[in-house]
């Protein structure tokens, strides 16, 4: 009887570990930075220790020749690893792109030397290629988009994905 007892408490304690690990993995999101239930995108506090992907600046096109704005993009380590490997972004892949504005002064090493100043804000993009956020309209075409100010890095400022993130800004004429 008492083998019979301590057979089945072990075989209880199992089964109730293992039903909570399982509830412990749906509750876990697929990305560090989206809530698991409701699909909302915030900025990773930890971009800073990713690696740079790419930067890049954008010209000022009226006025005094420099920069208008500076752009950093950051990435997981696991995402440069799995995409040099597959040629494809992985699902649960983060970029977060900040959003600089840059001056531009002299200095020994040119008339014109650009730089980043203060923070815009950021653009975050989420791989997403289960599609598991049918309503969210920041979600769609395999990805979750979302745009943030400086002041709120987790509560996005964007509405669509299709209206705020996708718009292209026409290119002024050469």
């Amino acid at each position: 009887m008492k083998q019979v007892v301590t057979i089945g408490t072990i075989l209880i304690l199992g089964l109730g570990s293992l039903a909570g690990l399982a509830m412990t993995n749906e509750a876990k999101s697929f990305a560090p930075n989206v809530h698991p239930k409701t699909g909302a995108i915030g900025v990773p506090e930890n971009y800073r220790e990713w690696p740079t992907l790419r930067t890049w600046a954008h010209a000022k096109v009226e006025g005094f020749p420099g920069l208008q704005e500076y752009h950093v993009v950051y990435t997981q380590p696991d995402t440069i690893k799995y995409y040099n490997e597959k040629n494809q972004i992985p699902d649960g892949a983060v970029l977060v792109k900040e959003l600089l504005n840059a001056g531009t002064m002299p200095m020994t090493t040119g008339p014109a030397v650009g730089h980043a100043t203060i923070m815009k804000g950021w653009f975050v993009l989420v791989r997403d290629t289960n599609g598991r956020f049918k309503e969210p309209s920041l979600w769609g075409d395999g990805w979750g988009w979302s745009l943030f100010n400086p002041d709120d890095p987790q509560h996005t400022v964007s509405q669509d994905y299709k209206t705020d993130c996708l718009r292209v800004i026409p290119r002024p004429e050469p």
